[in-house]
């Protein structure tokens, strides 16, 4: 007799959002200048995946609206650690004793930052490498990613494998003068869109954490 495994949760709805961005150069200068062209490409490409990065991250949800890593994640409160790196530890511990496995760590530039100036209490040298040679952002061998679509002093450990980003339309960057009075004006409209959506299949594979501040030295 084998056992029977039984699939329990609820229906929910993953929204696709359409995040884009445009802006207006005349037709002579994309025309004169080829490299101008290519910036602008290059520039409305990265503002629309910083937005999407951001949604991912803290999107509130709603109609057409994706909901964020944040809203769907669940709160973890540490019983034991009280420094930056102890809590993430714990965080991971306590992932990994529910069956899970954490394998990537959101934080702020600023609290990875903050982290990186943990100095010994004797020496006073640097635990995470000199500053001329640092080592890889990671801890307890789990990357972290730096991103500063999450918030200073909130954190964010994921298992992978419960979340999936939902690419409905890949990013496109489209050229028209059909916009108001753009062909009489020699205008065009450059336009950059996708369509995506987050899914988070267990809410117990996303923590959210606060980030305890970094004690000044004198305080130490």
């Amino acid at each position: 007799s084998k056992a029977e495994l039984t699939f329990s949760g609820d229906l929910q709805r993953a929204e696709i959002a359409t995040i884009a961005g445009w802006t207006a150069a005349s037709k002579q200068v994309l025309a004169d200048h080829t490299a101008l062209r290519a910036q602008i490409d290059r520039v409305i490409r990265h503002k629309v995946l910083s937005r999407l990065e951001h949604q991912l991250i803290n999107g509130p949800g709603g109609s057409g609206r994706i909901e964020g890593l944040l809203q769907q994640g669940t709160p973890f409160v540490p019983s034991i650690a009280t420094t930056a790196a102890d809590v993430i530890g714990e965080a991971l511990v306590s992932m990994a004793n529910n069956g899970y496995q954490p394998n990537l760590v959101l934080l702020n530039p600023l609290d990875w930052f903050g982290i990186q100036l943990t100095k010994t209490d004797t020496e006073g040298e640097y635990i995470f490498g000199s500053p001329t040679m640092p080592v890889p952002p990671a801890l307890w061998n789990t990357a972290i990613v730096r991103t500063p679509s999450v918030a200073a002093g909130t954190g964010l450990v994921l298992d992978t494998s419960f979340t999936t980003v939902l690419d409905r339309e890949q990013l496109v960057v489209t050229v028209s003068n059909s916009h108001a009075d753009f062909f009489t004006r020699n205008l065009v409209a450059i336009l950059g869109e996708l369509r995506a959506g987050l899914e988070v299949l267990d809410e117990w594979a996303v923590f959210t954490f606060d980030v305890p501040e970094i004690p000044a030295e004198s305080d130490q």
